[in-house]
């Protein structure tokens, strides 16, 4: 069973009023799997996105996306940020192969930075991916 734990490491929420969409968030996060996988290597797509409406989604704006595979294993991307001029949302999307069965977490991080603020929501996936050693 995947059990999602949302991390906060940075945020500016609080420059905001109750009831008001964040900031910045990854709202959601995800893999190509349907449950546990038999016996390795497994190729697996990793799909995260979110919030990002301080961010301009036409202009140099960039947010990027660091994924922890939770096998040692990491890799940063930039995401693809898209929106109209109320606001932007970002999409982040890597491949994976896992070599060895075990139960694995993944951890999100989408950072950015504009007008001398930085940005970063994080999200911890536990078990996210279970691969068996026999099927």
């Amino acid at each position: 069973m995947k059990r999602i734990l949302p991390i906060l490491l940075l945020t500016a929420t609080s420059l905001f009023s109750m009831g008001q969409q964040p900031p910045f968030e990854i709202t959601n996060a995800t893999d190509s799997t349907w449950g546990a996988l038999c016996t390795a290597p497994q190729q697996i797509d990793f799909i995260a996105g979110g919030n990002a409406w301080a961010f301009d989604p036409f202009g140099t704006d960039t947010v990027w996306l660091y994924v922890n595979f939770g096998d040692g294993a990491d890799t940063t991307v930039a995401t693809y940020l898209y929106g109209d001029l109320v606001g932007a949302n970002f999409f982040g999307s890597v491949w994976h192969t896992y070599q060895s069965p075990g139960n694995y977490s993944v951890q999100y991080i989408a950072y950015g930075s504009i007008g001398g603020m930085n940005y970063a929501d994080t999200m911890l996936v536990i078990d996210e991916i279970i691969i068996s050693d026999t099927c």
